[in-house]
């Protein structure tokens, strides 16, 4: 896939530059920057390749049992461009360590043996669309001296912001795809949901959600007093709103 077409898909260009609108803000570290929005790009060039692997794996119906461990195969070939990236970073460790976590559940709720609740699943295999702007907070607190705590605070609520940013981002892509999931068997919160209700109502619950997700996403990023503004990551969610209610 071509790479503009990866970076334009469902406003994700906005995400990846995240870091750049953080360097703006604290008015620091622009090469930091660029290593985290490298990471960004990678990463989620790797992931969109590998849903179209999936997706492909399921509409022929072939390779049931293996073919997510295949994907995760392809993608511990390519792992080591992101982890080198990560380590020029020179993170103390448990920065290290934090990154490491989230990547390793990202894998682990994309993995056939997950026992994840669907609703946290759907959201903690993207949950990989964090670490750069995580990565970016990291250096910039490792940069700066132990006083500055309310840097670890605003890394806390960057994850909680993200969490709730990809809930939005997944919720619209079941209102998009649920005609399609139920034909090739995947599993969504949505097509869940229409096991036991009608489709009216399953759109109020999603749009409910999202409403619910969207404040508490706008939330979070509010509490993030690092940056002198946080309109570059409310942003980011007003578009997707405004989509999900067209639908």
């Amino acid at each position: 896939m071509h790479i503009n077409q990866i970076l334009s898909y469902k406003n994700v260009r906005k995400i990846i530059l995240l870091p750049f609108h953080a360097s703006i803000e604290l008015k620091d570290d622009e090469e930091t920057a660029t290593i985290c929005v490298a990471i960004g790009i990678i990463g989620w060039s790797i992931w969109t390749i590998l849903d179209r692997i999936r997706d492909e794996y399921k509409s022929y119906n072939t390779l049931k049992n293996t073919y997510l461990e295949n994907d995760l195969a392809v993608f511990s070939n390519l792992r080591p461009i992101i982890d080198e990236l990560i380590n020029s970073l020179g993170l103390p460790e448990k920065y290290r360590a934090n990154i490491a976590y989230e990547m390793a559940m990202m894998e682990y709720a994309n993995s056939s043996k997950h026992s994840l609740h669907i609703h946290e699943q759907s959201i903690q295999k993207s949950i990989g669309v964090a670490v750069p702007l995580l990565l970016f907070l990291m250096k910039i607190k490792a940069n700066r001296s132990c006083a500055d705590t309310y840097i670890d605070s605003c890394i806390g609520y960057c994850k909680k912001y993200f969490y709730h940013l990809i809930a939005i981002r997944q919720l619209s892509d079941d209102v998009l795809d649920w005609e399609n999931d139920i034909k090739t068997g995947s599993q969504t919160p949505m097509t869940e949901w229409l096991k036991t209700s009608s489709l009216k109502d399953v759109h109020k619950k999603v749009d409910c959600k999202i409403l619910t997700h969207s404040r508490l996403a706008i939330k979070y990023a509010k509490k993030m007093t690092c940056f002198r503004s946080t309109k570059f990551l409310s942003e980011i969610i007003e578009p997707i709103i405004a989509i999900s209610k067209e639908e």
